[in-house]
């Protein structure tokens, strides 16, 4: 056919497009490589689709939209049953973070919790927050492949010689039942705190040292960390057990 030119690109997958050369009539059409022993009807198919001409009435501009996504979806049916791309395999997150601080591992913390209160049952990566960091997280991220995982993050200021051993354990144990009871959608919003997780979050038993923890000494240990991170580098090196 005069005025296309067909080109069978190796780094297309299933997707096609058609090149407009400005100033003349051609037009190229890149298709990927594995359709070049594609049925004739799918090669006309494309042929069609990349010579559809434009118009500016109303009607006919409807009437090609319509033919051009009929043309698309016969083309995108025979390539995703006949020619299938090869099915990416499945990779299981791994621990891509340093889990140990300079006075508890995230790891072994995550681990001793995991087996006391939830039954093993809890899988997540571990990571510290930056920095003087006060907000601990837990998220869902996707891998790869499109499978959900867990990630919690603890603040950086709980990365501390200082911090009690009931207060990282609280609050990865607060991460924690975000993963075991996940949020919900209530009257069109989401809910992360329900009466479920308030019931289990207050059966912690250092749940109430924890809070008045918080409440006393979070804020000033926040304001230190600071300071200390302002230092110049040599003098935190003389000085490390003050600070991160």
């Amino acid at each position: 056919m005069t005025g296309l030119s067909i080109h069978f690109n190796r780094r297309l997958k299933n997707s096609w497009y058609v090149k407009i050369i400005h100033g003349s009539e051609r037009r190229e059409l890149n298709i990927p490589h594995r359709l070049e022993d594609a049925p004739e009807p799918i090669k006309r198919a494309l042929i069609e689709w990349a010579t559809l001409p434009k118009h500016r009435r109303p009607e006919l501009k409807r009437a090609l939209r319509q033919r051009r996504r009929k043309l698309e979806e016969l083309i995108r049916s025979v390539i995703d049953e006949q020619f299938p791309l090869p099915g990416r395999p499945e990779k299981t997150p791994f621990q891509k973070w340093p889990t140990g601080g300079c006075r508890y591992d995230l790891k072994e913390v995550f681990s001793s919790l995991n087996s006391h209160y939830f039954g093993n049952r809890l899988v997540s990566l571990l990571r510290w927050g930056t920095g003087a960091t006060k907000t601990s997280y837990e998220r869902t991220r996707k891998d790869a492949a499109g499978n959900p995982y867990h990630c919690i993050t603890i603040a950086g200021v709980y990365n501390h010689p200082s911090v009690p051993r009931f207060a990282i354990e609280s609050i990865m144990y607060h991460e924690m039942l975000h993963i075991h009871i996940p949020p919900r959608k209530e009257y069109g919003r989401t809910v992360m705190h329900g009466p479920d997780f308030r019931r289990l979050e207050r059966a912690f038993p250092h749940y109430g040292a924890w809070r008045q923890w918080e409440k006393e000494q979070l804020c000033p240990l926040h304001t230190a960390v600071r300071r200390q991170r302002k230092k110049p580098f040599l003098q935190r090196l003389r000085n490390p057990e003050q600070g991160i």
